[in-house]
């Protein structure tokens, strides 16, 4: 009792620690965080998989990925409180949480599924006119309306991304709903905006690292499939497939472990936050 106590205490930790409990938690629950992801990613991964164009169906697929993403992410934040209160993990408890705060999780989920959209769609008239030139032979600027523009939604990807690090967890551990998880969450995080800032570049150049082990194979595989075709690449490819739901059933949870620790570290910091205070939020006991 004594030792699990030592191993699952809340305690400050620096960018290294973080990690490294990331993963150690990761790998403890590994099954149970798989299936969970898989829940939400699965269909979200076959839908975007489907072979309509148009900016209408972008917006869907971003509005629909993004509240699927928001709620592996609500499910990881609970899984990693139960890690702490109870050394156990249920797949069932944890989305009994998300679906108590399944609508303030949608709200603040909707805005960054409107950012990523933005970004895709303007995106796509760079990568036309690239393409072009390069048909074409002549270089031709991009419009400075169109940079500025993407630009912008980058910085507010950015901005949105820091302070959600503590929103989405105020929702899934505090409890509180869109609006008071808002305020709460911008509370904890004022100050400490540059070191979030830090941290969620080291996550995401990490779950960059692990989405190229991973889709790699799948490449390689698809390689060697459509050599023998010639005549330009087939429409829908089967290693690519299985490999973009592979990592998007295993990447996501890193993120957002290390996002919950962070989340969790702020609090030890400023409030003396520690496991009794995480299971009476929760409603659970500590074992």
């Amino acid at each position: 009792m004594e030792q699990r106590e030592q191993e699952n205490r809340l305690e400050e930790r620096g960018l290294g620690d973080i990690l490294s409990e990331t993963f150690l938690i990761y790998g403890r629950h590994f099954r149970k965080l798989v299936i969970m992801s898989a829940l939400a990613q699965a269909p979200v991964t076959a839908l975007i998989l489907v072979p309509i164009a148009g900016w209408w169906f972008t917006v869907l697929v971003s509005a629909i990925s993004g509240v699927a993403l928001m709620m592996v992410h609500g499910a990881v934040i609970s899984a990693v409180g139960q890690h702490y209160a109870l050394g156990r993990v249920s797949v069932g408890g944890c989305y009994e949480r998300v679906a108590w705060r399944a609508v303030s999780l949608a709200v603040v989920a909707l805005p960054m599924a409107a950012l990523t959209a933005a970004l895709f769609l303007l995106v796509e008239p760079l990568a036309q006119a690239a393409q072009t030139s390069e048909t074409a032979g002549a270089p031709e600027s991009p419009s400075p309306l169109l940079l500025l523009a993407l630009l912008a939604v980058l910085v507010a990807i950015v901005a949105f991304s820091i302070y959600m690090t503590t929103v989405v967890a105020a929702i899934v551990v505090q409890g509180y709903r869109s609006m008071r998880a808002v305020a709460m969450g911008v509370r904890l995080a004022r100050g400490s905006e540059l070191r979030i800032f830090g941290h969620l570049m080291v996550y995401w150049l990490v779950a960059f690292g692990l989405y190229v082990a991973l889709i790699l194979p799948f490449a390689l595989a698809d390689g060697f499939i459509a050599a023998p075709a010639e005549g330009g690449a087939a429409a829908f490819s089967v290693p690519l497939a299985l490999g973009g739901l592979t990592v998007g059933i295993l990447v996501p949870p890193v993120v957002s472990i290390a996002t919950t620790l962070l989340y969790c570290d702020l609090r030890v910091r400023k409030e003396g936050y520690d496991v009794s205070w995480l299971s009476r939020e929760m409603g659970v006991a500590p074992a």
